[in-house]
């Protein structure tokens, strides 16, 4: 009896020191919430980012990489990247297959990750509050921040090789386009019908990707997709609410 609780006892061990690396392997950063303009009106904007307009966004918190290959083999015990390495961003993931992953990831940390809504990757990405004295919006330094189509060889990369943005963040634009958790509905800001195809409900991804064109590197630019569509070109980043 005493052989067994004591083996018992290793095994938990185990699986808590496993949930503690995991966790620990999972850089936040603490995005202070306010508002913002979300979206565009300027010449070059597509119709789906207009009108441009004020949101409020609660602080939160938001992956400092893209999810690596590495946390996403440790909770899900295989790796379906197309261009395989540990420190490159995991991609081929569908939004279905992403809530698997939360589900699993928070069964096993205890913690309540998610996937950031439009509006938070947005914010995050044009540098929050400091978004005023951002001067990569236009992205006149698009090698030196991200990983796109003039310098990836048209390939994903380690994450966290390029300079971040100022809140600290890594890859907002490039390497792997982020899927988002809010449906794409409508074909702008104002519109309320649903989009639908043939594998369902569309969700919003963000970022550009390591096959993206500078126009498309915009951090307005939105893309959707069916939630079981896996791409190559398309990863995701985690967040979280603030506590």
């Amino acid at each position: 009896m005493q052989q067994a609780i004591h083996f018992i006892s290793i095994i938990l061990l185990l699986f808590l020191t496993g949930c503690t690396n995991l966790t620990d392997e999972i850089e936040l950063v603490y995005i202070d919430g306010g508002n913002f303009i979300m979206g565009s009106d300027s010449d070059y904007a597509e119709a789906d980012e207009m009108p441009a307009h004020t949101k409020q966004v609660q602080s939160f918190y938001l992956g400092k990489y893209e999810v690596s290959q590495k946390i996403w083999t440790k909770v899900m015990k295989l790796n379906p990247s197309y261009f395989q390495d540990d420190d490159n961003p995991v991609e081929s993931v569908s939004h279905n297959d992403i809530q698997i992953f939360l589900e699993r990831l928070n069964a096993r940390t205890g913690k309540k990750y998610r996937l950031p809504t439009e509006a938070e990757w947005e914010y995050a990405a044009k540098g929050g509050r400091f978004q005023d004295i951002v001067q990569d919006n236009n992205l006149t330094n698009l090698n030196q921040i991200s990983w796109q189509r003039e310098n990836s060889e048209e390939k994903s990369h380690k994450i966290g090789t390029k300079v971040p943005n100022i809140l600290g963040l890594y890859d907002m634009i490039g390497n792997v386009h982020e899927w988002c958790d809010d449906i794409y509905s409508g074909t702008n800001y104002q519109g309320d019908t649903v989009k639908l195809t043939d594998n369902g409900i569309n969700f919003v991804f963000r970022g550009g990707c390591f096959i993206s064109d500078k126009a498309h590197c915009r951090i307005t630019n939105r893309n959707y997709a069916s939630y079981t569509t896996r791409n190559f070109s398309l990863g995701f980043r985690l967040a979280h609410d603030a506590e």
